[in-house]
């Protein structure tokens, strides 16, 4: 059973409880009085011009949660998550991009989207490449099954092509990372 108070906890907490870095912060927040909707192109060297701190969080499962009818909203109604989180200081968010995932999330297609969504709102992106096709960490760093089984030599092309395919095709929609 889908618990969306239990969702927006995991989206809430999930950060701070595995150390990402960027949730701390003494930067002055975009001023909230300004309409909420996507930046305009002669607004947004105002929120992509490098901060002295960056305040983030890592919403790679959003569309997930979209997908199961959850919804956000803050004193002035609902709205889309990424334009409340910068409404409210946010000014970065960081993905992670699996392989070959089992399930059609964390993929580059999904990654390509909500980068989109990412710079209309003006803010920084972040990708956390996992080379996996599943969570990946520093005690935990299962190759994707495609490349199981490789030689050094193949493996090693195999990653690089993989990566410049991942940052060409975000550069090519105009949403590198930064």
């Amino acid at each position: 059973m889908f618990r969306p108070k239990a969702a927006l906890a995991r989206l809430l907490i999930t950060p701070v409880l595995f150390g990402f870095p960027m949730l701390v912060s003494s930067c002055s927040p975009p001023d909230p009085s300004t309409d909420s909707g996507p930046v305009e192109e002669a607004d947004r060297a105002a929120y992509t011009e490098l901060p002295e701190f960056l305040v983030g969080a890592d919403i790679s499962f959003l569309p997930e949660l979209e997908d199961h009818g959850v919804v956000y909203s803050d004193a002035d109604g609902e709205k889309d998550l990424l334009l409340l989180l910068r409404d409210h200081g946010f000014n970065a968010i960081r993905l992670k991009l699996w392989h070959s995932p089992e399930t059609p999330y964390n993929t580059l297609d999904q990654v390509l989207g909500m980068a989109r969504r990412i710079e209309d709102a003006g803010m920084l992106f972040l990708l956390d490449v996992h080379y996996s096709d599943s969570w990946a960490d520093p005690q935990k760093q299962i190759k994707p099954a495609a490349w199981e089984g490789l030689p050094f030599g193949i493996l090693a092309d195999s990653v690089r092509e993989y990566t410049r395919a991942v940052v060409e095709a975000l550069a090519r929609q105009g949403t590198p990372p930064e």
